[in-house]
């Protein structure tokens, strides 16, 4: 994950807010942020 180094630039406070989730590809990025609906 090349850009996990770059999260050292954001502020402390914004790193404590947020979840990380660390891919490498788009299909990945799709998979967290649109999860399958429970049945």
């Amino acid at each position: 994950y090349p850009n996990k180094k770059d999260l050292v630039e954001l502020p402390s406070y914004l790193r404590k807010k947020m979840d990380f989730i660390p891919v490498k590809h788009m299909d990945e990025v799709l998979r967290v942020a649109l999860p399958k609906p429970k049945r």
